[in-house]
Parts: structure tokens; sequence; C-alpha cells
């Protein structure tokens, strides 16, 4: 690709639904190219199917948006035989690479199969979501949400950083990136910290109880490391008892309260019971200024125990009401 390729609304049974590398072929966006693919869809590789090479040299910008993988690889499916670069052949040059509001059960952003290659150059890459990369055979310290991930090594071990504003917590068998915002944000421990804070380590919270496998909104905050990923998943039942039993306000089992159940679950990037810009950005397209006006200039909505102040707000902010009392 030498100058600009868009490829729009396509669709594949198969895979490939806006491009199919095959094996044995390859596509390279060159300095100043731009190859855009948007809103295709596909069993496996909503945007692409790389079972060949695929190369974006520094200069080059390959954008993969709104495209659909009903199995695998909404982005990006890498093959067995797969290469995907996003580095020079010569030097560590990145090309300009962004996924954006891509679709998979497995792999939104990026899916690799067991031999695929991913090659990275300086820029690496931002895992901004729980889904956004997968792998059939993930090195052993795969990337945690809000990472971005410099070096990947299916064989040995991925190299990565969490972003400005979160904590690397590597107590735990797999590293996360735990956001420092919310309460006790100037006292944020890591889970092991946490948990020799006792006996409390922050509001209601008992260092004990963190990590402990039951979701405890009490330890949701920084300084108890977001109770690690206890509350990952809770379903409504489960939300509404502890929400009651922490805040003693009963939240109502109705459209409101499912609603925001859903939108927790698919906005909370990270799992910390919290939505920060970052997570605003990427699940609702939010601006800065919505953002700022939701949290109240906080910074971050907590979401667990407001559910009903918490969805209509969002939904104010969506549809770009002006004034946001509820």
């Amino acid at each position: 690709v030498n100058g600009t390729l868009k490829v729009t609304s396509c669709s594949s049974e198969g895979t490939g639904g806006g491009l199919l590398v095959m094996q044995g072929a390859g596509v390279s966006v060159m300095h100043g190219a731009v190859l855009e693919l948007e809103g295709n869809k596909a069993r496996e590789g909503g945007g692409m199917y790389v079972a060949g090479s695929l190369s974006v040299l520094s200069g080059g910008l390959l954008h993969l948006a709104d495209n659909t993988a009903t199995v695998r690889g909404g982005g990006i499916f890498a093959a067995p035989s797969g290469v995907v670069s996003f580095k020079d052949a010569e030097g560590g040059g990145s090309g300009i690479v962004t996924l954006a509001f891509n679709i998979a059960p497995s792999g939104s952003g990026i899916f690799l199969s067991a031999a695929a290659k991913l090659v990275l150059g300086a820029a690496g890459l931002p895992v901004d979501s729980l889904h956004f990369l997968a792998a059939a055979a993930p090195c052993s310290n795969f990337p945690s949400p809000f990472s971005r991930l410099i070096a990947y090594n299916a064989t040995t071990a991925c190299e990565w950083e969490c972003f400005s504003g979160y904590l690397k917590d590597t107590s735990l068998p797999h590293a996360t990136c735990l956001s420092l915002g919310g309460p006790g944000a100037a006292t944020a421990r890591n889970s092991s910290q946490a948990r020799a804070a006792g006996p409390y380590c922050g509001g209601g919270c008992s260092s004990r109880k963190v990590a402990d496998g039951v979701c405890d909104v009490a330890c949701l905050s920084a300084e108890c490391a977001w109770d690690v990923r206890d509350c990952w998943g809770v379903n409504v039942t489960a939300l509404e008892a502890l929400a009651e039993g922490a805040h003693g306000v009963k939240v109502r089992r109705g459209a409101t309260s499912r609603f925001a159940v859903a939108v927790l679950n698919g906005g909370d990037i990270n799992g910390d019971l919290s939505i920060d810009p970052a997570e605003s950005s990427a699940s609702f397209n939010l601006t800065a200024l919505h953002h700022a006006l939701l949290s109240g200039g906080a910074g971050w909505l907590v979401t667990a125990g407001h559910l009903s102040d918490f969805s209509v707000s969002l939904l104010g902010a969506v549809d770009g009401v002006a004034r946001f009392g509820g």
C-alpha cells in the first residue's frame, strides 16, 4: 500500500471480512500510506485475517475500527503461519496502528494463533481492554488491561508496562494493572500490601477479605487493591446484595439497575468497579468534559452502590444532555 486504501462494510462467512492475506502473500503499509478497515465482519478476522505477513512500516498508518468477528479476532486474526509486524525491518521504528471499537468474544483487537508472530516497534501496542488481545498459546506473563505491550514472545515471556496512573501489582500469579484513581489513591497498595496492612486496609474492609474469592464492596479502593479480582463478573443479585450491605441502600431490581450492571460489566475494563477517563473513552466514546461532569471532578465514577444515579448520568452524557442532574 503506497497511497490510501479503505475497505468498509464488507463481510465474509469465514475469514477476513475486510482483507484476507493468504499464506505466502504479504501486505506492507509503506511510509506515508494509509490502510483503513472499518465496519467489516467475519467469523475470524473481522477486519483482517493474516495467514501470510502484515507489515506497517515507520510513517505508515493502519486503522481498524468497528469491525466484528463472531468468534475470534475482531480487528486482526493471525493464523499459525501469520506474521504481524508493526516495526521496520531495520531499526526500531514503529508504524502507526489504531484499533478501536472492534468486537469479538476473544481478541477484540488482535487474536494470535499458537505459532503466529507479533513484532512490535518502539511504540509498542496499547492493551486497553480486558479482551483486546488474546492468544491460543499466550506468554507466561500475558499483559494486563491498561498496559503497553513492548515485546511479545509466546515461548518465553512478554514485556509490558502499565499505563500512567496505574499500579502494577506483581504479587499475584498474573500481574495486574490497578487504577490509582478512587478512594485511598494516596495510599495505593498491591494485594500483598493490602493483606498485610491489617486489621483493616481501609474503610470497612478487613485485610483478610482482600483476594478471598468473595466480592466485598467495602474493599473497592486503591488502598485495598480493589479487592484484586474478586469483583470481576459480579451478577445482578450479588451486586444488589453487596450494595445494600455496604451502603445501606437497596438498589431496585428493574430495567435501570439491570442496565447499569450491564454498563458496569461492559465498561469497567479492568474490573475495579470504577470507570476512569480511559474507560469512559474506550467503552462509551465519552469526551474528557463528559467524564469530568459525570464524576463531579473526582476523575473516576464509582458504580457499586450508586447504580441508578450512574445509569441516569451515563444516559444523559451519551445522549448529549447539557446538564447531568438526573
